[in-house]
């Protein structure tokens, strides 16, 4: 049936009605060439939505076919043995090996990132934000609210949220880099709160519903970015609070390595700039919701809650042996903005060598 609609067109079913008209009239009176055309018009109508009720049963057989794919994913993504490697890593990690790339203050916001090799995988980043006068728990939904985001995250293009399971988000990102055809993300997500401090680890995964990207655009395997936010002593403003951002953050955009490290390097503190209003400006509309949660895409998202006892020694080991290594941001957007940033202007350079 599928063969025979896309065969036969309009044209094919005038050509047989007008034959038939002319075999049954005598003379070709208009009264008859009337019929004939609105035969052909109706036999064009009935056509048109025999093919649009097939293309719909098709979609109806795609969408049930999904759904039962994804009604129960194999497992947590995102487990709690995700959340003790970063613990490891962030709060654990000796500053031997961390080269230091960003260490710039301006107004409330005080920004240092580290960057290391590895054996296997990209350059892991590590990175450490305070910002004043905004509570870990709105830095904490600004990070989270993809909707959000495209108001101040110039390589955010799209994010869809595939499916909630376990208290583990899964969520399809696109994300536009200049000079690179598009990126597509498929994470997986999970929030845990812990000795008044919030933690959120996000990593690349697998989803049923996630099918290949389309043609020009290029999915991004291997991706990790996690983060912590808690609020600290003021180093502006002694006796008062303040926010901090721990983040580790990796990814492998498809790009030559040392490309990538050069661009994130020169756009890293330019992009947490343009950041920043944007925090301010989220923390007002939250004052302004008299401390509603947005109930937008990621906003919101449940965390666990865990023992408070086994992280107590973890976070001195975080004071004294990483000091400064300790890195910031969140969700990774830092990063991947600031290789948009950087990209441009070093695209803007060389146009300016060659004229």
């Amino acid at each position: 049936m599928v063969y025979l609609t896309g065969v036969i067109r309009w044209r094919q079913i005038a050509q047989v009605v007008m034959g038939w008209w002319r075999r049954n009239s005598s003379q070709g009176s208009l009264g008859n060439l009337c019929s004939g055309l609105a035969v052909t018009m109706v036999a064009s109508a009935l056509w048109w939505s025999c093919r649009k009720l097939l293309r719909w049963m098709h979609d109806i057989r795609q969408i049930k076919t999904v759904e039962e794919s994804v009604k129960e994913p194999s497992g947590d993504a995102v487990s709690e043995k995700d959340l003790e490697d970063f613990k490891n890593k962030a709060f654990q990690t000796a500053g031997k090996g961390w080269e230091k790339i960003v260490d710039k203050g301006e107004g409330s916001v005080i920004y240092t990132a580290w960057r290391i090799g590895q054996s296997a995988g990209p350059t892991l980043y590590l990175s450490r934000t305070v910002l004043e006068g905004i509570s870990a728990s709105t830095m904490r939904e600004f990070y989270l609210d993809d909707k959000y985001r495209n108001n101040w995250d110039p390589c955010h293009s799209e994010s869809t949220v595939l499916q909630k399971h376990g208290g583990c988000n899964f969520v399809r990102w696109i994300r536009k880099y200049p000079c690179v055809s598009p990126r597509e993300y498929i994470i997986a997500r999970r929030n845990w709160e812990e000795d008044g401090a919030l933690y959120t680890i996000t990593k690349s995964a697998e989803h049923p519903a996630a099918v290949d990207p389309p043609r020009g655009m290029r999915r991004v395997n291997s991706f990790y970015s996690s983060w912590c936010v808690r609020e600290v002593e003021s180093e502006l403003r002694p006796g008062t609070k303040a926010t901090e951002v721990i983040l580790l953050h990796a990814e492998d955009l498809g790009v030559s390595e040392s490309l990538a490290r050069f661009v994130i390097r020169q756009g890293l503190w330019t992009f947490v700039k343009k950041m920043t209003p944007a925090v301010n400006e989220y923390h007002r509309r939250r004052m302004d919701e008299a401390g509603e949660l947005d109930t937008r895409c990621g906003a919101g998202e449940r965390a666990s809650k865990l023992s408070q006892a086994p992280v107590a020694g973890r976070r001195k080991v975080l004071v004294s042996a990483v000091g400064a290594a300790a890195v910031a941001s969140g969700v990774g957007v830092p990063l991947a903005g600031a290789t948009y940033l950087a990209a441009l202007a070093v695209a803007g350079q060389a146009r300016g060598k060659r004229s």
